[in-house]
């Protein structure tokens, strides 16, 4: 109850942003660091943040490192980081934090979500961090992720909180968060997310290995449908109701994360805060056939699963259109670091 109390103070000061230009006593001004350490990348932002009204001044610094956890547990029988990609996570927090540490953060705040939770040695590499950088990593549950990330896209909505619905799509897992009239969250906790959704085209359409192949491309337009197919039943099935009516009946949906803002609007090649399922949909038929070579990119091998995914679950759960924002969960631990004690 405290926390979700805690929570809905934030949420209110969040949406109350023109406090920021208000006289504000230089104690409460901080410079916080906070990490978002994804089941994919690695983000960081360093931002001017008033802890007393609980706002964001001001983004100093945006910095993200691509870090394949979650792609390194796929391929380890034993649910293990492999020696390689835990020198890349030590290496991304080193690099992230040398270019904080150019505007003297009083403090870093760091979370860890899918990947971190389903790896049996996530303890030894954030003590390999601790011991290298002083940052503490705080490996957090689902439950909280969904708070947090929700705290984060307060800021962008256009409606009353009661009104909205935060869906976070992240490398391994998935939120879809609203708070009810009865003063509670309501969180869907999905395991589908852009490297497990493609993994689960790759096995379960393709019928292939995850560990022979690695990526789903070129992915014909006939398993493409299957794709959006499978997402649309994972939705139908899984979400809600309370969820699905809320969406039906008029909520913003505001999607946050690298999927939301940075993969789709990419492919779809929007310039607007906005995207609607016919843009993806779109966009997915356009797309599909396409190599990784041809997709291009750091992240190619779930570009165009990303499209089927989202897709689908906008079909599932009748979403015309999403706004999205330039949004992960290092927003909300700027301003709400308590949530992940």
């Amino acid at each position: 109850m405290k926390n979700i109390i805690f929570g809905i103070t934030v949420l209110i000061t969040l949406t109350n942003c023109s406090f920021a230009n208000d006289f504000t006593s230089s104690d409460c001004i901080k410079t916080r660091a906070a990490f978002d350490i994804g089941s994919g990348t690695t983000k960081m932002k360093v931002a001017k943040v008033d802890i007393c009204k609980q706002i964001i001044l001001d983004i100093l610094l945006e910095k993200n490192i691509p870090v394949a956890y979650k792609q390194s547990l796929q391929n380890s029988k034993e649910k293990r980081f492999d020696p390689t990609i835990m020198a890349s996570g030590l290496k991304a927090i080193q690099e992230l934090k040398a270019f904080a540490e150019k505007f003297n953060p009083d403090s870093y705040h760091a979370v860890a979500t899918s990947a971190y939770r389903t790896s049996i040695n996530a303890r030894e590499l954030a003590k390999n961090i601790l011991n290298a950088t002083g940052i503490r990593i705080k490996t957090i549950s689902q439950e909280i992720e969904a708070k947090i990330g929700f705290a984060a896209a307060a800021t962008i909505a256009d409606k009353e909180l009661k009104d909205v619905v935060v869906w976070d799509i992240g490398g391994g897992s998935m939120q879809i968060t609203t708070y009810n009239a009865h003063g509670e969250f309501v969180i869907y906790q999905g395991k589908h997310a852009a490297v497990t959704f493609k993994d689960s085209i790759i096995t379960e359409i393709q019928k292939k290995s995850i560990q022979q192949t690695k990526t789903p491309n070129p992915l014909s337009l006939k398993h493409s449908h299957q794709a959006v197919q499978l997402a649309k039943s994972m939705a139908e099935e899984e979400v809600s109701v309370m969820l699905k009516e809320k969406i039906q009946n008029g909520a913003q949906v505001l999607g946050i994360g690298g999927v939301h803002f940075h993969s789709l609007k990419k492919q779809i090649k929007s310039k607007s805060t906005t995207y609607t399922k016919e843009q993806v949909e779109d966009a997915l038929n356009k797309r599909a056939g396409m190599t990784d070579k041809e997709v291009g990119g750091k992240y190619a091998s779930t570009e165009i699963s990303n499209l089927a995914l989202v897709t689908g679950f906008m079909k599932g759960l009748k979403i015309q259109r999403v706004k999205t924002g330039r949004i992960n969960l290092a927003d909300g631990l700027l301003v709400a670091p308590d949530f992940a004690k």
